[in-house]
């Protein structure tokens, strides 16, 4: 991703290079602040080169306005939202002219791909351009990856899908659009993902699977979830965005996990239980909606 804010406002003439949030802003990044989160506007102080939609009425700190192109708009979202909509129709069609490559081991892959020493791909998959997979890693049949950085000792069972945008919507005089994601997907060390397992890219930041994650069959990981260190999750379970499951954390087949939920660490998220507020460490719940169980051991 590649912008020059010149184009919007004339005043400013540098490039945004991805895309950020409020909570945790980046250096030469675009964002938005509606009044939800008006208190995280000081989150910019000592950010710079950043393009910034805020919603009318929040107050700016005259000095983030030296650093930064703060535009204030009714709807920061959707102004948001066609901006990035304009972006990603510029990149399509700079893409246009990269090419695939079929390899003799039957998959398809992009430019600027790394692949590191010892790593089998499978027939049928799609390795995508500026995809990045580390050494001895398994990758089996019908696996799509794009926008991610795997580290080494990844698994692969078949027919995953990596990297695919997120479900955003928002709404411009009435008329609803989707807002493209442009963040990625990073995987460390000794993963291992399941058959039929979805995995989104962040919608404004990076979806995260740390070291030694195991994921079992059609899960559903979403944007911009941080899934920690020695989580396992099974069969079915389903993750919204924004979601963080912290070290050592087990989630049953079939739960169901709201956006922006944190499980803390050592927690038991039981079979098809639906998770609608944090769990904390060290606990085990189940149910519909979920119940807070204290179990002898």
């Amino acid at each position: 991703m590649h912008y020059n804010v010149k184009e919007i406002c004339e005043n400013y003439n540098f490039e945004i290079s991805g895309v950020s949030f409020i909570g945790t802003p980046k250096d030469e990044s675009m964002l938005f602040v509606t009044n939800k989160v008006k208190n995280m506007i000081s989150n910019l102080i000592g950010h710079r080169n950043c393009l910034v939609f805020v919603e009318t009425g929040i107050e700016v700190p005259d000095n983030l306005k030296e650093d930064n192109c703060i535009l204030v708009v009714d709807d920061p979202q959707s102004e948001y939202a066609k901006l990035a909509l304009k972006i990603e129709k510029s990149e399509k069609e700079n893409s246009k002219n990269k090419k695939y490559k079929y390899t003799h081991e039957g998959y398809y892959i992009g430019e600027n791909v790394i692949i590191g020493e010892g790593t089998i791909i499978e027939c049928g998959c799609i390795i995508d351009h500026n995809v990045i997979i580390g050494k001895n890693s398994y990758i089996k049949a019908g696996t799509v990856i794009k926008n991610a950085i795997i580290g080494d000792n990844f698994e692969c069972f078949e027919r995953v899908v990596i990297g695919t945008d997120s479900f955003f919507i928002a709404k411009n005089e009435g008329e609803e659009m989707r807002i493209p994601s442009f963040g990625r997907v990073i995987i460390g060390k000794n993963v291992s993902v399941g058959a039929g397992t979805v995995i989104e890219r962040g919608f404004n930041g990076d979806t995260q699977l740390r070291d030694n994650v195991k994921l079992d069959g059609n899960i559903s990981i979403g944007h911009d979830d941080i899934i920690c260190e020695h989580v396992k999750i099974t069969a079915g379970a389903t993750l919204a965005g924004f979601v963080e499951v912290r070290k050592n954390s087990y989630i049953g087949m079939n739960a169901t996990i709201k956006q922006r939920v944190i499980v803390e660490e050592e927690a038991m998220v039981g079979m098809g239980a639906a998770v609608i507020k944090n769990v904390k460490k060290g606990t085990t719940v189940f149910g519909n909606p979920m119940k807070q169980f204290n179990l002898l051991t």
